[in-house]
């Protein structure tokens, strides 16, 4: 099987490279050990590069697929194909809490095992009710709060979003 490239797309380098960039600064914000760069203002305010981020990329697939989606049917399959990108991993990932969680429980009532919250629980928030909204990917629309009192929807910042605890 042959494999051809195609040679009349654009790749924006500078752009992967500010992708990237947000990433690692956005990762170093969601790093919880207190230290000194966690007093750096820019890692402090780093979630700030979420948005920065969806914008760039955004921009990235616009292009990349603007003439390729003329039609109803164009659209589903480029909506079918990356649903069928996302929805797997998404899948694992969840998977792989709720097997924490499972083991967080198992360990708490065999031997007392305590950790920093209880098993499917946080403050004002239930994971297993979450659970099918999680599936079905829409935790954004369905679920009031996350277990930091912000919505996973919003934008990046503490208490943003269109769903927030101080609502």
């Amino acid at each position: 099987m042959a494999v051809t490239l195609r040679t009349d797309t654009i790749h924006f380098g500078a752009l992967d490279s500010w992708r990237g960039l947000c990433a690692i600064l956005v990762a170093l914000f969601h790093l919880s050990v207190l230290g000194h760069i966690h007093d750096v203002p820019l890692i402090r305010n780093a979630f700030l590069f979420v948005d920065f981020f969806f914008v760039l990329s955004g921009f990235v697939i616009t292009h990349a697929y603007l003439g390729r989606l003329n039609t109803g049917s164009e659209f589903t399959a480029f909506a079918i194909k990356r649903l069928g990108r996302i929805w797997p991993l998404h899948v694992v990932v969840l998977a792989a809490f709720v097997l924490a969680e499972a083991v967080n429980f198992a360990l708490a009532m065999a031997i007392g095992f305590k950790t920093g919250h209880a098993p499917f629980a946080a403050e004002g928030y239930r994971p297993l009710a979450a659970i099918p909204a999680q599936l079905l990917l829409l935790q954004a629309v369905m679920s009031r709060t996350s277990s930091r009192g912000t919505s996973q929807a919003g934008a990046s910042g503490p208490n943003t979003g269109p769903i927030s605890s101080s609502a």
